[in-house]
């Protein structure tokens, strides 16, 4: 016996796979460091009805053989006409993606299609209240705990070393270091808004670190540590990874179908933000005096 396949609400199949779509919470700048957040008004039912559903972020569904930022952002065109944006992971551990963008004050919206029929800009807490089911409400209000911050990355250099024996030696991060990094290692400085706030490492295939991790055909390997305390604690680790991924890791390794991290199997804060980037945890190997937890996300099935 076979089983329909699910689909939209206007007959366009979705993936059976997860992430089934995505939201996006799409935010401006509203003055004093706070955001407006844009929702969507869906027209099935008329303009006046503000049941559950009735008003939403972006969203939408993925489709077969799709890849999950593609999808998402086809979504954020298609129901609001905003193109020519950076999404960021806010939670891609379960079976429905969540992102958000931050676009400029001016920024024009477009109803594209006949599924919305109005819009508008409202404050986070305004957005938890008139957004139902509790699902949907509760996503802006998640958002906008987390802080603008622009991640950039440049090569370590001499000029480091004493924040990396600092950053080391922090009570968060010390537990967790095993190794120093070896010679074909790529270091690089995370860089917040101009600030130096950490470090991440892209390993050498010949890496010693890597000597007991099951190799995934056509992967590559990277460690990392964010030092800065308002960094740590602000839920920004998955938007710190993508960036990485996306300015760094994936530039450096355009045929690289996986990408693993090897924090340390204990290190709870570093395997949730992983988690929360799209990484599934695949094993746990020895290294040395530690027990490292491999995480690995699909290059395809996330980026295309």
């Amino acid at each position: 016996m076979t089983t329909a396949a699910r689909t939209t609400w206007d007959g366009l199949e979705i993936a059976a796979n997860e992430p089934h779509g995505a939201t996006i919470a799409v935010r401006r700048p509203a003055g004093a460091g706070e955001f407006d957040y844009l929702l969507l008004h869906r027209a099935h039912q008329g303009p006046d009805f503000d049941g559950p559903w009735a008003w939403t972020p972006p969203a939408g569904a993925r489709q077969p053989g799709e890849a999950v930022e593609p999808a998402a952002l086809r979504e954020l065109a298609e129901e609001a006409g905003i193109g020519g944006v950076d999404i960021h992971p806010v939670d891609l551990s379960g079976n429905w993606a969540r992102f958000y963008a931050e676009v400029p004050a001016d920024v024009a919206v477009d109803l594209v299609d006949a599924e919305h029929d109005s819009y508008q800009w409202v404050s986070a807490p305004r957005a938890g209240r008139i957004c139902r089911p509790a699902a949907v409400a509760r996503q802006v209000p998640i958002v906008d705990t987390i802080p603008s911050v622009s991640f950039t990355f440049r090569p370590a250099g001499a000029g480091d070393r004493a924040d990396l024996l600092a950053w080391r030696a922090a009570p968060h991060i010390a537990p967790w270091i095993c190794d120093e990094p070896t010679e074909d290692a790529e270091e690089h400085i995370v860089v917040a808004d101009g600030r130096a706030v950490g470090y991440a490492e892209l390993l050498g295939a010949g890496d010693p670190r890597l000597a007991g991790v099951a190799a995934l055909a056509g992967s590559v390997s990277v460690t990392f540590y964010l030092a800065d305390a308002d960094v740590v604690s602000r839920g920004l680790g998955a938007t710190f990874l993508w960036a990485y991924l996306r300015q760094v890791v994936l530039p450096a390794h355009p045929g690289a179908a996986y990408v693993t991290a090897l924090p340390a199997a204990g290190n709870r804060p570093a395997r949730r933000a992983l988690e929360r980037a799209g990484f599934l945890h695949a094993a746990d190997v020895p290294d040395g005096s530690a027990i490292l937890a491999v995480h690995a996300i699909d290059r395809a099935h996330w980026f295309g």
